[in-house]
């Protein structure tokens, strides 16, 4: 375990020039690196403020980790790695058709655009094209999660300022989902904001899915 005591060159425990000068220079640089705290990832330490959320999406095999142990938040999404997601964060229901030609039957994505479209959550890039590795897009799946949500109605005024008025926008700023007055509406989503949008949408701990009063509850809570 790494401390201000132990961190320290050869000459402090020996009589050794080892490390040069220039290197010893930067004992408290190395300290000051070392010593942070570790985070649910190598690269995501706990001082990243999607850290959190990113944890949660981890545990839950939402957004699982790669496999050096590696989560890569800034990561690009593809409009099938939003859709797998999003399937995941409902639980992983089954759906039956869609009519994309560019979704094979065998993607591992399949059953999950198969749900979105038959929920009416997910949308395609045409009529018979989904589009599985073109980039998601921030305002997509924002419209993508306001559609999940049964399009919540929520008046507010318009409160970003590169980005047209839209019901999903309105209800993305008074919800929370997203903060600011700049959507960057067409910059790609990446792994560590997907993990922040659904981390902000989960649902209350002590409302269960047999819930009487679930439907309910989720309904006001995204109003």
């Amino acid at each position: 375990t790494p401390t201000r005591a132990n961190i320290m060159g050869h000459r402090d425990i020996g009589q050794t020039s080892c490390p040069g000068d220039a290197l010893y220079a930067r004992i408290r640089a190395v300290e000051d690196v070392a010593l942070v705290a570790p985070g649910p990832y190598i690269d995501v330490p706990w001082t990243n403020w999607q850290a959190r959320a990113i944890n949660w999406a981890g545990h839950h095999r939402i957004i699982p980790p790669y496999g050096d142990g590696r989560f890569r938040p800034r990561g690009d999404a593809t409009r099938a790695d939003a859709a797998v997601w999003l399937c995941r964060f409902a639980g992983s229901p089954s759906g039956a058709s869609e009519p994309y030609t560019d979704v094979a039957d065998n993607a591992p994505y399949t059953e999950a655009v198969q749900w979105g479209y038959g929920a009416g959550v997910l949308r395609g890039i045409s009529a018979t094209r989904f589009g599985p590795g073109r980039d998601m897009t921030r305002q997509a799946v924002v419209d993508m999660l306001w559609r999940y949500l049964e399009e919540p109605a929520v008046a507010v005024p318009h409160p970003f300022t590169d980005a047209a008025p839209r019901p999903s926008l309105d209800w993305a700023a008074e919800f929370g989902l997203v903060g600011g007055t700049t959507l960057r509406g067409a910059d790609t989503l990446d792994r560590g904001t997907a993990a922040v949008f659904l981390y902000r949408l989960r649902p209350f701990t002590d409302v269960g899915l047999n819930t009487v009063n679930r439907a309910a509850v989720d309904w006001a809570r995204a109003h």
